[in-house]
């Protein structure tokens, strides 16, 4: 909305209403994002947990090779899930932040009373060294590791010639593929916190 529209004190307040019924309706689906993204958590420790008993004790380290390839494809798709739940979640942010705040901001006046800094607030709790560490290292640590893991048990129990048989390049294609999607998302998502970190803008930003 152009900051020089001439609006009655009834329109403005209607506005409000319908920015506030937006800014509510968001916040739940909001809400059931941040509930899913604790499911990939309880499937990947049952993926874990398969992966383990999985391993023939008697013939140690032997375990089938396309068997290691798709617990490697299982957890890819599982950490997609948590990324995309997680890209989710900071679209809102920055929308409320970018879009819906400053939009309020110019119906009530640009001396209005300031509100929805919830981000800034925990981006300044996140710069103790352990937060930030979890919060950026945290999970992407445990899943690269797991990730390195399961490939090389994949093409360790593989039979020679072990990069040139089918089944090993289909299998490597295939969670290339998708880790080539969790790269990008990744990226964004990065793009998307320092967005939803920084300053408020002076204008809204929407499309």
């Amino acid at each position: 909305m152009p900051p020089d529209t001439d609006l009655s004190d009834t329109q403005k307040n209607r506005l409000l209403q319908i920015h506030l019924a937006e800014f509510e309706a968001l916040s739940n689906r909001l809400t059931y994002w941040l509930t899913l993204q604790y499911v990939p958590y309880t499937i990947a420790a049952a993926i874990v947990a398969f992966f383990v008993q999985s391993w023939d004790v008697q013939h140690y380290p032997h375990i089938s090779s396309n068997r290691a390839w798709a617990s490697l494809l299982m957890l890819q798709l599982l950490l997609w899930a948590v990324l995309q739940s997680t890209h989710e979640v900071l679209t809102y942010v920055v929308y409320f932040k970018e879009c819906l705040k400053p939009q309020m901001q110019q119906l009530l006046g640009h001396d209005g009373p300031s509100y929805l800094h919830f981000e800034r607030f925990v981006a300044k709790l996140r710069q103790k060294w352990f937060l930030r560490f979890e919060t950026r290292f945290g999970l992407i640590a445990i899943a690269i590791t797991a990730m390195l893991a399961a490939c090389t048990t994949a093409i360790y129990n593989t039979l020679p010639p072990r990069l040139c048989r089918g089944s090993t390049v289909a299998w490597g294609l295939t969670n290339g593929y998708v880790l080539f999607i969790l790269v990008g998302k990744s990226w964004d998502i990065g793009k998307l916190q320092q967005r939803a970190e920084a300053a408020d803008p002076e204008k809204p930003v929407c499309p």
